[in-house]
This record gives C-alpha cells, sequence and structure tokens, in this order.
C-alpha cells in the first residue's frame, strides 16, 4: 500500500501541462507514403515537437531536464490507413522488453498498472465510436512490443485479433553527432476495423522517458514519471 500511495503521490506531483493544446486535430491527406524512415515526403507535414519546456506544442507532463529528449511527431492518412512518423532523442536509454502478458503490475493495493510506463517506451493508441487500438514499441529493441485491438460489444470489451502493421524504426545520427531513432509506422483502416470516412478519431501519441537503467521495479514506482503526449480529438483533412 506504501508503495502505491507513494506512487500516486507521485504522479499527481509530476507538473503541469506547459503548454495547452486545441481539442480538434486536423490529420492531413498524404497520397504516397513509403514505409523507410525517411523524411522526405513528410516536409510539408505539421511538426507536433518536444525541444524543451519553452520551445514545444506537445502536453508535457513531469520535470524533464536540459537535453532529457527531443522529440517530432506527424500524422497523414490516405485511403489505406493512419500513418505516424517520430524523431526520438533522448540522453539516457532505458529500455526493457515486455511482452502483453508481462505487461500488468498488480500493486500491493491491489490496483493493476501499466508496467510500459516504467520504462523508456512510445505508445500509439487510435480510438474510434467502439474499438480502441494500442501498441507499444521500444526505438532502439527495434521492436513492436505489444499490440491490442478491444471493442465495446453488449457492454462489454471484447478482445480482437489484429494484424502487425507495417513498421520501420532505424537509428539516425544528427547534424551534432547524436544518436536519435525513427520510426514510420502503417495502421491500415481494414485491420484497425476504422471506417476513415467517418472523419473522426482520438489519437493519442505518448512518450515516456525513464532515467533509472539501474532502477529496480519498486525504485522505478517511487520515481516520478516524464512524458509528452500528443492526445486530440481528430479529424481527416482533405
Amino acid at each position: 500500500m506504501k508503495t502505491y500511495l507513494l506512487f500516486l503521490l507521485s504522479i499527481l506531483s509530476l507538473g503541469v501541462t506547459i503548454q495547452a493544446q486545441d481539442t480538434k486535430l486536423t490529420i492531413p491527406f498524404l497520397a504516397k507514403v513509403n514505409i523507410d524512415g525517411k523524411a522526405k515526403e513528410w516536409k510539408d507535414i505539421p511538426s507536433h515537437y518536444y525541444q524543451s519546456d519553452s520551445k514545444t506544442n506537445l502536453k508535457v507532463t513531469g520535470k524533464l531536464a536540459k537535453g532529457d529528449l527531443k522529440a517530432d511527431i506527424k500524422l497523414a492518412w490516405n485511403e489505406t490507413g493512419l500513418f505516424v512518423y517520430v524523431q526520438w532523442e533522448d540522453n539516457v536509454w532505458d529500455e526493457q522488453t515486455i511482452t502483453k502478458e508481462q505487461s500488468i503490475i498488480r500493486l500491493k493495493s491491489g490496483r493493476r498498472m501499466d508496467k510500459m510506463y516504467l520504462y523508456d517506451h512510445l505508445k500509439i493508441q487510435i480510438r474510434a465510436l467502439d474499438n480502441n487500438y494500442t501498441s507499444w514499441f521500444a526505438p532502439r529493441l527495434k521492436a513492436l512490443q505489444w499490440q491490442s485491438l478491444r471493442q465495446r460489444k453488449y457492454r462489454k470489451n471484447v478482445t480482437l485479433p489484429v494484424a502487425e502493421p507495417q513498421y520501420v524504426m532505424q537509428k539516425q545520427t544528427t547534424k551534432k553527432g547524436k544518436e536519435k531513432w525513427v520510426l514510420e509506422v502503417q495502421y491500415q483502416w481494414k485491420d484497425l476495423k476504422i471506417n476513415p470516412r467517418l472523419k473522426n478519431l482520438q489519437v493519442l501519441v505518448m512518450i515516456n522517458d525513464a532515467d533509472t537503467p539501474k532502477a529496480n521495479q519498486g525504485q522505478r514506482l517511487k520515481t516520478a514519471r516524464k512524458f509528452i503526449t500528443l492526445n486530440r480529438k481528430a479529424t481527416l483533412g482533405q
């Protein structure tokens, strides 16, 4: 119980939004996207970015120190699916391979929490009507950790089978010689069981920053989380 209370207090003291986000997001149309990790076709797509607490248009939770994290997130769509492009720099990488079966921690209080939040992970969540899709990525592991598609049916949540999205995750070097990771992923509408003609989605992209690579689980639970979030109601533009 003590561990959970400490964790809860750390969450409550994380901080506030550095810059408020608009309630609506228009995702631009991109006729052709090559899933190759290259930024060429993305050059005219608006950026959702974090460079520092004073240079961001994302929600920032927790206290990110100078140089902790840099990120650039872009979204696009066409008739085949939703595309997400992310560039991510981190000064301390703290990753862990976690399967879906291992992802839930049961605290002493009996409550459950997602273990993914304790490490450097990227979460992409897409919701529309009764469908709720979630995927978790680990950059340097070059891996989709796990994914889940749940659908609300008859007042119950049902887990549905879902094909793995097409994606590329690769290391690149910045002009200053620093390491950054790029993720480019396509989620097909047919796999998500979403009709794009509805043009009404909820999209979340969250990057968690954990800087405690030598810490055990108990120590991580006591450490205040730091993360940046793009979380908007979205419409599909032309």
